[in-house]
This record gives C-alpha cells, sequence and structure tokens, in this order.
C-alpha cells in the first residue's frame, strides 16, 4: 500500500515538474554531450547523479573571471550543448544564449524548496535522472523535518568556525547556506556576515547568541568572554561541516549528525 501511495506521489510530483519545464530549453539527452556549469555546487551535483562525462574537462572556474562573471570566450570554446547557470548570474543570461541555450532553476518551477533541491531536481530534469532524484528528496523528508523540530527549541544560532588564527563567523560558506536554507536554522547573525570575518567580543555583544554551533576539528579553545553572556556551545566536525561544498549527496550524513547533536 505505502509503495503504491508513493509511487503515485512520485509520479505526480514528475508530471508538475515537467510540465513547469517547458520554460526551460529542452536539448535531447542523446544530444547533450558538453554541459557547461558555473558553480561549485552544480559540478558536485552532476556527479552526484552519475552525470559527470557530461561536464568538460577541468573545473568550472575556468568559465569565470576573476570577479565571478562568466569567461564567454572560455565558454564558446568547448562548444556546449547547453549552459546551466546559477540563480545570481540570471543577468548574463542573454549574452550566454548567443552561445548555446542557457537553463536556470527557477525554469522548473521548485520556488517553494530550497535552493539546493531547486538546483539538483533542474539539473535531474535535464539529465533524465528525474525519478531517482524525487526519489533522493523523499527519503530526506522525515530527517529533515526532524532536525526542523529540533532547532526549533534553538533560537538566535551563531555559527562559528575555530581557524588557525582563531575564531571567525562566515555565514556564506556552505555550512552557514544549508544551515539556513536547508535546515532553517535560526542564525541570529544571518544578514551581517555573509563573508568571512573575525569573531570578537564585541560580535558576540552585539550578536548575543543563545546557542552557538562551532565547526572545529578538535574541541576548539574556549571563545571570548562577554560580561552577562551565556550560551550552549555545541560542536560541529570539520570534516563534514567544513567542506567548501555541500549538496544533496551529504545531506543524509549532515541530517544524522545534526540531530544527534540536538537530541543530546
Amino acid at each position: 500500500m505505502f509503495t503504491r501511495i508513493f509511487t503515485t506521489l512520485t509520479l505526480l510530483s514528475l508530471v508538475a515538474l515537467q510540465g513547469c519545464a517547458w520554460r526551460a530549453p529542452n536539448v535531447p539527452i542523446d544530444k547533450l554531450h558538453t554541459l557547461v556549469v558555473l558553480s561549485a555546487s552544480a559540478e558536485q551535483h552532476l556527479h552526484d547523479l552519475g552525470e559527470g562525462e557530461r561536464l568538460p574537462i577541468g573545473s568550472y572556474q575556468q568559465f569565470l573571471h576573476h570577479d565571478g562573471s562568466p569567461n564567454s570566450s572560455a565558454i564558446a570554446a568547448v562548444k556546449p550543448d547547453m549552459i546551466y547557470l546559477p540563480q545570481h548570474l540570471k543577468g548574463q543570461q542573454a549574452n550566454l544564449e548567443t552561445i548555446a541555450p542557457v537553463a536556470m532553476a527557477s525554469q522548473f518551477g521548485n520556488h517553494k524548496h530550497n535552493p539546493l533541491r531547486q538546483e539538483y531536481m533542474a539539473l535531474a530534469t535535464l539529465t533524465h535522472n528525474l525519478p531517482s532524484a524525487l526519489r533522493t528528496w523523499q527519503k530526506l523528508k522525515k530527517p529533515l523535518q526532524q532536525v526542523h523540530k529540533q532547532l526549533a527549541n534553538y533560537p538566535d544560532v551563531l555559527l562559528v568556525f575555530a581557524g588557525d588564527d582563531g575564531f571567525y563567523v562566515h555565514n556564506g560558506s556552505a555550512a552557514g547556506q544549508v544551515l539556513q536554507q536547508v535546515f532553517a536554522a535560526d542564525l541570529v547573525d544571518r544578514h551581517l556576515s555573509p563573508e568571512r570575518k573575525p569573531l570578537d567580543a564585541e560580535y558576540l555583544h552585539l550578536v548575543r547568541p543563545q546557542t552557538v554551533f562551532v565547526v572545529a576539528q578538535n574541541p576548539p579553545p574556549a571563545l571570548p568572554q562577554v560580561n552577562g553572556s551565556s550560551w550552549q556551545v555545541l560542536l560541529l566536525p570539520a570534516e563534514l561541516w567544513a567542506q567548501p561544498v555541500l549538496t544533496t549527496a551529504h545531506m543524509p550524513k549532515l541530517s544524522e549528525q545534526l540531530l544527534k547533536l540536538l537530541q543530546r
């Protein structure tokens, strides 16, 4: 009975996503030999989907200028059959469409989901892997709900990294983005620290967290002291949480670690 219900829901989701994909370019899978992506997460998601052979040799970074804008000459040189564009580069769509069809996550009607899932589903649709991608996220539904429920008991969270030169905050990191966008953590400084910056007593006094997640390889030294303040410190293992790229494939382990930590 459960299998039948799950199959029906998967088919309905599949039809809905395919119906929403009418705005996306349609390149037949047998003609999609070279797919250029312009972000680390998209590159890794293609590998996660078993479609890494469609990527040009080398890293996505070869197709970006130092300022992060697309390098049209480098992209054109590999003669792509399609370009997958991250949302923050949407303004480059018209220019890149002179080279090859351009696809973006926003063309696939996934707006109610987190950006990580949006990208994964978009690339799965383009490479005809949507049924398995839907099953992957269906399996994640329960653990993510459990983490959301537990995190509701931890307001005003501060994410801190322990580096060789001391503590720093960096909500624009992969861990910061996943905590906010996938796990819906209430980061107390979410508007203050998209870029990496040192953590000191003044910053702690400004944001006044109740819970501090510390990403560290080993038990870190004590945080700077702030008079009249106290917080709970929870350690996130650096071997997973400090990775520069976190994708759908990391979500089961991240969910498991975070849930165990919050339930102690």
